[in-house]
């Protein structure tokens, strides 16, 4: 591993004067040394195509020829949009920095600038993990990150970097949570790869998301079949492709249907409660609830009502009304 580079040998980047380079001798991808994902390039763009280029991106050149981007790569790729054939850079090449200190030049220079997303905080740190020690990483750069100096969240933020490109937009934009990326990811590949795609074509919420997941796990288990095989079912399939329900009803309903699913005996619990409040016929105003999941005694009652003769009116004809009795817990139903 490579060591922190000595206090007294600060690279002074300002002191080396910038010379035209060809983009197309720099690399189009970050490289070892970036950590920009999933942002806007549009307002660059803007004031680079105003204003001109303010601040030169350096760069060296790698074993191949090339040269990889050190800082300032959202610049260079303002600058391939503009389609300018060169820009001004600061070649470190003959300086010959270490890669962890062009890793902390550029982790510098962005964090002055910007506040990261948590795919680029993956970035950052699956690249510091290449060159110091990693209980250096927790105790030092992800407090620095204000990430708390966990193993567990460095882990989940290493796989992040090494999922699928699809997944890390989902992050980046905003999408999918960390605390789900940590579900998603304890799952196989091909059921996290079914479920993503769920989860990408039926935006549930973010305590949705957490439900579905966990949810399909149970039905997996209980039925001792593969997540990948229900969720291709025809039944399931239909309900994907439902355009009868705009989303926020299409997720409620897939939700509701996997519940029904994991849960057949609360389900007809449930149906058999509501068929005795039913067949009641409550005065209107009257609701009767039964505890969550039957697990409770005590069942609640709620009346609305517009005044007090209104609720006395309510209340004397709930009092006549038979078969009142007969509602109960539906599992001492025979």
């Amino acid at each position: 591993m490579g060591k922190k580079p000595p206090m007294g040998k600060q690279l002074r980047t300002a002191e080396i004067s910038p010379s035209r380079v060809n983009l197309d001798n720099l690399e189009q991808d970050p490289g070892p040394y970036g950590m920009s994902f999933g942002f806007d390039i549009d307002p660059l763009v803007r004031s680079m195509k105003e204003i001109g280029l303010i601040n030169a991106p350096c760069v060296i050149e790698n074993p191949s020829g090339q040269m990889n981007i050190v800082t300032g790569y959202r610049r260079v790729m303002a600058a391939r949009v503009l389609k300018w054939s060169e820009l001004p850079c600061r070649d470190l090449t003959t300086v010959d920095p270490s890669p962890l200190h062009l890793l902390l030049l550029n982790l510098k220079d962005n964090m002055t600038t910007r506040v990261f997303n948590d795919v680029e905080k993956g970035m950052v740190l699956s690249r510091l993990v290449k060159h110091i020690p990693r209980e250096e990483v927790l105790n030092q750069y992800m407090p620095m990150m204000h990430l708390p100096s966990n193993d567990p969240l460095l882990a989940l933020f290493l796989a992040l970097e090494e999922g699928n490109r699809d997944i890390k937009e989902a992050v980046a934009e905003g999408r999918l949570p960390l605390r789900n990326v940590k579900r998603l990811f304890e799952l196989h590949g091909g059921s996290r790869d079914v479920v993503f795609h769920w989860l990408s074509n039926i935006r549930f919420n973010a305590n949705q998301q957490a439900h579905f997941i966990e949810i399909i796990e149970d039905i997996s288990a209980r039925e001792e079949k593969g997540i990948p095989d229900i969720l291709i079912e025809n039944d399931m399939v239909g309900l994907l492709h439902d355009d009868k329900r705009n989303n926020p009803q299409k997720a409620k309903h897939v939700l509701e249907v996997l519940r029904r699913r994991r849960f057949p005996r609360l389900t007809k619990a449930e149906q058999a409660f509501q068929k005795q409040v039913a067949g009641l016929m409550l005065p209107n105003g009257i609701t009767i609830h039964h505890p969550p999941h039957f697990e409770g005694s005590q069942y609640q009652l709620e009346a609305c009502f517009r005044n007090g003769a209104a609720l006395r009116k309510m209340l004397e004809k709930l009092i006549r009304m038979e078969g009142l009795d007969r509602v109960g817990d539906p599992w001492e139903e025979p």
